[in-house]
């Protein structure tokens, strides 16, 4: 029951960034959804450089989620604060909105996550969900009005609207996720004695840099698409991802399922591949329909590419679903391991995709992440398989 309703809020969560992308796509110009695309891609890296992975790690040590809670929300709505006084002072940048924009969603990640651990499965459908659909509604909002007074929407307002929807959002759900206990935060739940500080930052190290250079694999080719790509072929790009992200959030379902239960899981590599084949012809078969109807009467060809890209995409995040379950069990025992299997992961999709995008352009950039991705499917693979060998062996002798 607990991953399908982690399954539906993490479905519903796509649905709905989505649309936020879709409806910018369709009515901005191309340059207005490009600046979106950055900002909101920026905001996903500086979110993790925030939190550094404490919403994974609250989940794993979920018997001491209250104090871990009350420590790092102080600190994130402190970054909050920190980073409104920066946009203020520097303005309202790419970088300073999404460095904002990154304070806020480690507010909502970490709140997400708190009620994950606790096993409260309604309020993390709801908390997972309330930042896209600001987005949405954010969106509407400016396009409403521009649309009204019928005048060209601008970056400016409509990354200053989702901001201060966001924020708004953010408060609703604090008052609303917690009682009054809850929310109030006792001087001495928060200040720890040196043993505790040190066992905390002990235990959660590699869950910090697993966090940092996860996002960054996952997020680092929009940063070479924004260094590499003019502007219609960054827009390209990311409505391909933002269609193909679909199928990672699906397998961070999983992944929460498998870390929060620590389920046992067994391993046949005829019937990984069996579920591989399955789950690329579901996927392509379904993307096939949504890219030709986007393309045929939406976009009319504002966006070059977009399907080709898209169907190497789905394609490189398809193998996420089959091996989630093996990552979360190496995650589980040895986060060390998953975090040099990213490390590498992360090397690749720079060296990789760096030298094809300026070769074949963003088409090149595509197959350098299904590279990055196979690599990363084949040592998740020759290590477990390693594991239950030498599991096997113990247990004979």
């Amino acid at each position: 029951m607990a991953i399908l309703k982690i399954f539906s809020s993490n479905i519903s969560n796509a649905a709905f960034a989505f649309l936020a992308t879709f409806l910018v796509a369709s009515f901005a110009t191309v340059e207005v959804y490009a600046s979106y695309a950055k900002i909101i891609n920026y905001g996903l890296i500086f979110t993790v450089l925030f939190e550094l992975g404490i919403s994974v790690f609250i989940v794993v040590y979920s018997d001491f989620r209250n104090y871990i809670f009350r420590v790092t929300i102080i600190y994130l709505l402190s970054m909050v604060l920190l980073t409104i006084v920066v946009v203020l002072y520097y303005g309202m940048t790419n970088l300073t909105a999404g460095l904002l924009l990154g304070a806020v969603m480690g507010c909502f990640k970490l709140i997400t996550s708190y009620h994950q651990a606790c096993g409260s499965w309604n309020k993390y459908s709801i908390s997972n969900s309330v930042f896209s659909f600001s987005r949405v509604a954010s969106v509407t909002l400016v396009f409403a009005f521009f649309v009204v007074n019928d005048e060209t929407v601008s970056i400016e307002s409509l990354i200053t609207v989702t901001l201060f929807i966001s924020l708004l959002a953010l408060w609703l759900l604090y008052l609303c996720s917690f009682d009054e206990g809850e929310r109030r935060v006792r001087p001495k739940t928060v200040i720890a004695s040196p043993i505790k500080i040190s066992w905390l930052i002990k235990k959660v190290s590699p869950y910090c840099w697993s966090a940092v250079i996860i996002t960054l694999a996952m997020r680092i080719d929009i940063a070479i698409a924004d260094w590499l790509l003019t502007d219609v072929e960054l827009a390209s790009y990311s409505i391909a991802i933002q269609i193909a992200f679909v199928l990672p959030l699906i397998a961070n379902s999983l992944l929460s399922y498998y870390l929060k239960d620590n389920i046992n899981i067994k391993f046949s590599l005829p019937k990984i591949i069996k579920k591989f084949f399955i789950c690329q012809i579901a996927a392509l078969s379904i993307v096939y329909i949504l890219f030709n109807i986007l393309e045929s009467f939406v976009f009319f060809g504002k966006y070059p590419q977009f399907d080709v890209v898209g169907y190497i995409l789905v394609f490189s995040f398809c193998g996420g679903i089959i091996f989630t379950p093996y990552e979360a069990k190496i995650y589980n025992e040895n986060p060390r391991v998953i975090l040099k299997m990213k490390i590498c992961q992360l090397v690749s999709i720079v060296g990789i995709s760096t030298f094809s995008t300026i070769t074949y352009g963003m088409i090149g950039l595509a197959f350098g992440v299904l590279i990055s991705r196979i690599f990363g499917w084949i040592f998740i693979y020759a290590f477990y398989s390693n594991w239950i060998f030498n599991e096997k062996i113990k247990a004979t002798d």
